[in-house]
């Protein structure tokens, strides 16, 4: 049956203003209430319009694991409101931002989410996501400089629960043997190789790893492209929907090898060499995966991954 969640306030503030503040995903560092969240708009799609992709990213409390969120902006009215889709595997619960002029310098700001759930457990979403969009809201206008400081965000019953569960299933999963499996491939090309090292180096081309042609991927708006610390994102289809993954750059010998760590559930470190070969350039990547399918199967998918990529490389040296 439908489910529709909506909380509202009135914020001392132009409606645009309000609303641009709500509705950027960047306010997730301060709107979710969760330490290290943080969001952003894939970079090509229009920022603010009808089209943006953004992503929504909260860090797993018991790993280095980054989980996030794909969703679509699917209706703009300019300042007044933004509707967004996820694009996740499940029941979607789009969410409409909306901010209403009651004066030149005021405004209502309405955040609702609506979806279909079992009848059943209406009662208990109502209960989980009220008090999430009441903080966001405070904290839009505490950011706004027109509140105070939001309280801590309420924490529901069914919330402790599901996060019970997920430390339970955390500490399960750590105790899960892993089978380490290293796998690695070289291509010779016929390119200099600052060209091939520029060509690997940039987190756009990391979507020639991927199984899916439609697959997306970037350095992270804000952290250091090509550099330590850079996050490199790729928004691909899975078994879940849409999904965004991440790898850390960790280490850079300029022009000679990098080395990035995955940002998952399952460590995975990869390094990439180039150097000077007879004719041009050989590329040779390495990954080592801790996975729980150590089988000839899974070597062979982890093998085939990296010659996809340095296929990919040679077409785009060669064209």
């Amino acid at each position: 049956m439908p489910l529709v969640v909506e909380r509202a306030l009135h914020v001392a503030a132009p409606a645009e203003r309000a609303l641009a503040v709500l509705a950027d995903p960047a306010s997730t560092a301060f709107t979710a209430g969760e330490p290290g969240g943080f969001g952003f708009v894939v970079p090509g799609t229009p920022a603010g319009a009808v089209g943006e992709r953004r992503v929504v990213v909260h860090p797993d409390p018991w790993s280095s694991a980054l989980i996030a969120a794909v969703a679509d902006v699917v209706d703009v009215v300019p300042g007044r409101r933004v509707v967004v889709l996820p694009r996740g595997a499940g029941r979607p619960l789009r969410r409409t931002m909306t901010a209403e002029p009651t004066g030149p310098d005021s405004c209502v700001l309405r955040v609702a989410l609506d979806a279909f759930a079992p009848a059943s457990g209406i009662a208990l979403m109502q209960e989980t996501l009220g008090p999430e969009l009441e903080h966001a809201l405070a904290a839009v206008a505490h950011h706004l400089g027109v509140g105070p400081p939001p309280a801590p965000p309420h924490e529901s019953v069914v919330l402790r629960n599901i996060r019970k569960d997920d430390e339970r299933r955390a500490w399960r999963s750590a105790g899960v043997p892993r089978v380490t499996v290293r796998v690695h491939a070289s291509v010779d090309v016929a390119a200099p190789p600052l060209r091939a090292w520029l060509a690997v180096l940039d987190a756009r081309h990391d979507h020639w790893w991927q199984h899916d042609p439609d697959a997306v991927a970037f350095t992270v708006p804000g952290t250091p492209s090509g550099q330590v610390g850079e996050l490199r994102c790729v928004v691909a289809h899975g078994s879940s929907g849409l999904e965004a993954t991440f790898a850390e750059t960790v280490a850079v010998d300029e022009g000679a090898a990098f080395v990035t760590r995955d940002r998952g559930f399952f460590a995975g470190v990869r390094t990439t060499w180039v150097e000077p070969a007879t004719g041009g350039t050989r590329v040779t990547r390495e990954a080592v995966l801790d996975l729980l399918d150590g089988s000839p199967e899974a070597h062979a998918r982890q093998t085939a991954a990296l010659g996809r990529g340095l296929d990919a490389l040679v077409r785009h040296l060669t064209a």
